[in-house]
């Protein structure tokens, strides 16, 4: 998937975060045209994934100049090996299947 400027930066970021919280370590990810993809393995149990997700949300915000985001996110928890293997093959091959993505702009049903 080719990015945009601004997708660019969040890949940055993303690729940035395991420097700024050596406690977390991104497992997996993919940035999408209007949507992410992480698994974010966390080593210590006082880091939050909403702390996290927040932070990171703002220096993007700050590099781009306004937030791209939208107020929430969604998060899960892995709690096994195959929810791990289908979340991980799920986000790799969602470019090949962005056409079909409820997220895509073309889609009726967008959230």
């Amino acid at each position: 998937m080719l990015l945009s400027n601004y997708g660019e930066i969040v890949e940055f970021e993303i690729k940035r975060q395991e420097e700024v919280y050596p406690e977390i370590y991104i497992a997996r990810h993919i940035v999408m045209p209007n949507h992410i993809h992480m698994i974010v393995k966390i080593q210590d149990a006082k880091r939050s994934i909403p702390k996290v997700i927040q932070q990171f949300k703002g220096i993007v915000s700050k590099r781009i100049g306004f937030s791209p985001w939208q107020r929430n996110f969604h998060d899960r928890i892995i709690r096994n090996e195959n929810e791990y293997i289908r979340i991980e093959a799920y986000i790799k091959e969602n470019v090949s299947k962005w056409d079909e993505d409820c997220f895509h702009p073309k889609k009726s049903n967008n959230p």
